[in-house]
């Protein structure tokens, strides 16, 4: 297992063919805290599972529970 030592960089495109963990425990309180930062958007293929969800700063209705949005 390769382990990447504080304050690495990967430029381009990185290929993870089994799973990402991060063990950060950063509260995210915008789109710019919590222990995981995306600077353009999320594509995801699979389920979402979260505790509580947070859209352009509004308490979305679903906390521990499955949910789908659809945004016009």
């Amino acid at each position: 297992m390769a382990r990447l030592q504080s304050g690495t960089r990967i430029y381009g495109n990185a290929i993870i063919d089994t799973s990402l963990s991060i063990n950060g425990n950063t509260s995210a309180t915008s789109n710019s805290t919590g222990a995981l930062k995306v600077s353009g958007g999320i594509g995801v293929t699979g389920n979402v599972s979260a505790d509580t969800v947070y859209a352009a700063g509004q308490d979305v209705i679903a906390t521990a529970l499955a949910f789908s949005i659809a945004l016009g």
